[in-house]
């Protein structure tokens, strides 16, 4: 149905960034998806209160995350849920948008 993949490994492109919080610890996401069919029923925001909660309460500052610039309903996704966009990076993939929430 759908998942989401954290840890603190952040890929080497994000050292380039200008990050809000330096000094703290970062929970980064770095896989969320939900399946075709279970697209547009909440999973996604499911399984981001699930992230917001488990950070802090495990000594994070903020959660950090890349985003395709072609999937609009990410990018909406997670600034509608407040993170900040901090700049861009590029992968294999294409142009990645680069988001960051300060808990």
């Amino acid at each position: 149905m759908a998942y989401l993949v954290l840890n603190e490994d952040s890929s080497p492109e994000y050292d380039a960034l200008k990050w809000k919080d330096e000094g703290g610890k970062h929970l980064i996401v770095h896989r969320l998806s939900v399946g075709a069919d279970c697209q547009g029923q909440g999973i996604a925001g499911t399984l981001m209160n699930f992230a917001e909660k488990h950070a802090p309460s495990n000594g994070y500052s903020s959660i950090r995350l890349d985003a395709f610039l072609q999937n609009k309903a990410a990018l909406m996704l997670y600034e509608k849920r407040g993170y900040v966009k901090v700049g861009t990076v590029v992968f294999r993939k294409g142009v990645f948008n680069c988001y960051e929430k300060i808990l």
